[in-house]
């Protein structure tokens, strides 16, 4: 039993430790990156938001908007409370 239970650890410790790092390369990878020049548009990719578009972020979190979505995604999904 001991021999059982150490296998599944090592195993359970080699999948934890691969997805850990997945996840902490894609996010240092991400976070690292800078916008570039489109030369089709002659601004930059991803495109920077504009001031409307922050400030309408800003009232969607506030007003609680947020939270009317996700409760109208999980009745849509059929969760039952």
């Amino acid at each position: 039993m001991h021999r059982l239970s150490t296998l599944l650890a090592g195993i359970l410790l080699v999948f934890l430790t691969s997805w850990a790092g997945v996840v902490a390369y894609s996010a240092m990878a991400l976070g690292r990156l800078s916008p570039v020049a489109d030369a089709d548009s002659g601004g930059s990719l991803p495109p920077n938001l504009a001031g409307d578009a922050v400030a309408g972020q800003r009232v969607y979190a506030a007003e609680g908007f947020h939270r009317a979505d996700r409760d109208r995604n999980v009745v849509a999904a059929g969760a039952q409370f």
